[in-house]
């Protein structure tokens, strides 16, 4: 383990196929410079793994990115209505979620494919280059 992750985002297509591609959100700067430094030249399913560190950009308060806002006129939110009555209701919501028709696989399903996975990636490890078996066994 390299240190606490925050966030973990696999990638998939529309038909629920693995992109690929993931991102992962650690706790701290430093685990996830670890984490380059520890996957460089690993394969996985006999490719190199691409490995980079994406900082997010270091941005204002709202009010300094949208142009265009007077702060010292008072609000009038919530008094939409005749002579400063707050209105009633409102704008509704977004909608629900789209139904999802697959089944649910079941634990041994899920346990099977990663099985016949890891087994596939270990095979892809063996016949590569010493660097990355040695990374392996770390």
């Amino acid at each position: 383990m390299i240190g606490p992750v925050r966030q973990v985002n696999l990638n998939f297509d529309q038909s629920g196929r693995s992109k690929g591609t993931a991102s992962v959100v650690f706790a701290r700067k430093n685990d996830a410079v670890r984490s380059v430094e520890k996957l460089r030249n690993i394969t996985l399913d006999g490719r190199e793994m691409k490995i980079e560190i994406v900082v997010a950009p270091n941005v204002g308060p709202i009010t300094q990115r949208i142009g265009g806002i007077n702060e010292s006129r008072p609000s009038t939110r919530g008094t939409g209505g005749a002579r400063g009555t707050p209105t009633r209701g409102g704008r509704g919501g977004r909608g629900g979620r789209r139904s999802d028709n697959r089944p649910k696989k079941t634990q041994e399903e899920l346990d099977a494919e990663m099985s016949e996975y890891m087994q596939i990636d270990e095979d892809t490890n063996q016949a590569g280059d010493s660097s990355t078996a040695q990374l392996t066994q770390a």
